[in-house]
């Protein structure tokens, strides 16, 4: 049986993400120090000058390895997130963190989730400086920072509408600057327009700090958990199972029934049910009456 318990750590950012961890370090009383030297920004950027390559499991496992590479320190955390349209709700934004725990000596590696729609995710084109005014205040500004680009198109609703080439100004969160940079970027722009969105990076954004918090606390919940056989820690979800029998046939559907917890040190598995043994699910979900 192991712990990590003093344990030093090493955060890969660069965006001041430790301050988002306190409830690792309470919880396991973990040594946690940023590790910046190495560039998060080539895997991807949220203003778009880098195209994030794979998933965000992916990139943030490629972000953690290199840190724990170029350091030599044999546990690491790393956080990626992703904005968009809600998996569920397709009309709401939500905000996607991805938080992981790297434990080479024993060859283990942790993951937890957050979707949240508690988030000021937006964006827009603006050729009227008051109506930007507008949208910075709905989206949290100067608490949260925006970005500004010139825009080549007066309606646009995607990246395809920002000149990179013709600059980019990230971490807005003075009125001033906002104000000069629209006047600037305005005159650079072929419709006399600016694009603006909101700065996802955590340090400029205090909602998304919020929520790689609550994943951080997944995480620590997490690791306080200890396997029921073998008693190593991070024994927690890792899987669903379906097979919810139909109301009709009574045979196996597509319906989640299960939750898999399991353990990566011995391999022991625990199903825990999600609806009661009575349950059965609509033949809507059942691929013999509703083939």
């Amino acid at each position: 049986m192991h712990s990590y318990k003093h344990q030093k750590v090493i955060l890969v950012t660069k965006h001041e993400k430790i301050r988002a961890l306190r409830p690792l370090e309470i919880c396991l009383d973990l040594r946690i120090s940023s590790y910046g030297q190495f560039d998060t920004d080539q895997l991807g950027t949220f203003s778009g000058e880098v195209e994030r390559q794979g998933t965000v499991r992916e990139t943030v496992m490629r972000k953690v390895q290199a840190g724990m590479d170029e350091t030599g320190i044999e546990f690491g955390i790393a956080n990626e997130g992703s904005f968009g349209a809600h998996p569920e709700i397709p009309f709401l934004s939500a905000d996607h963190e991805v938080i992981v725990f790297v434990d080479r000596k024993n060859d283990c590696v942790f993951f937890e989730e957050v979707v949240s729609t508690y988030t000021n995710y937006g964006h827009s084109v603006f050729s009227d400086f008051s109506e930007l005014c507008s949208f910075a205040h709905l989206v949290g500004f100067p608490s949260h920072g925006l970005l500004m680009t010139p825009s080549s198109a007066l309606y646009a609703f995607d990246r395809s509408s920002m000149l990179l080439s013709e600059g980019l100004t990230r971490g807005i969160t003075d009125l001033r600057l906002l104000e000069d940079c629209f006047v600037r970027y305005s005159k650079l722009s072929p419709v006399q327009a600016v694009w603006v969105e909101t700065d996802m990076r955590a340090h400029f954004n205090p909602s998304r700090m919020r929520n790689i918090r609550h994943a951080a606390t997944k995480l620590a919940r997490r690791l306080c958990t200890r396997c029921l056989k073998c008693k190593a820690p991070g024994f927690g979800f890792t899987d669903k199972e379906a097979g919810i029998p139909c109301a009709n046939c009574k045979r196996p559907t597509l319906v989640i029934g299960w939750f898999i917890h399991a353990c990566q040190m011995c391999g022991f598995r625990h199903k825990i049910r999600k609806y009661d043994e009575q349950y059965r699910a609509d033949p809507q979900y059942c691929e013999v009456c509703n083939p």
